[in-house]
């Protein structure tokens, strides 16, 4: 992932983090880059994870208060969901208590927010 993407996806996963505690969700960030290999000089090495993870979305938000779970997909404003992770999303959807969705921007978490509502 080129660095400016990658800095792009951080900002709206930070604004949408934001978003949701503001809102009384408990958000967990889920790390599927890699599993750490090693450090230098001030840097932490990742190699890849099996495949068994792929598809596996970024971030879980839990409330509740409301009784409310849902899994988030981050992309950047150009990402595209791959194969594994529509499945992933579309698995989740048929279960009648929990969300799975695809998230861009802090806007979008608050529109779909008060959608559920």
């Amino acid at each position: 992932m080129a660095k400016r993407k990658q800095q792009e996806e951080t900002r709206t996963t930070n604004d949408v983090v934001a978003a949701l505690e503001s809102r009384g969700y408990h958000v967990y960030k889920i790390y599927n880059g890699g599993i750490p290999a090693g450090c230098r000089k001030g840097f932490v090495a990742y190699k890849k994870k099996e495949d068994k993870d792929k598809g596996v979305p970024d971030l879980i938000a839990i409330n509740r208060e409301k009784k409310d779970f849902m899994f988030i997909e981050m992309k950047s404003s150009k990402g595209k969901l791959s194969k594994v992770q529509k499945d992933f999303i579309e698995s989740f959807n048929d279960c009648k208590e929990f969300n799975a969705i695809m998230c861009r921007s802090g806007e979008d978490i608050i529109k779909i927010l008060r959608e559920c509502v």
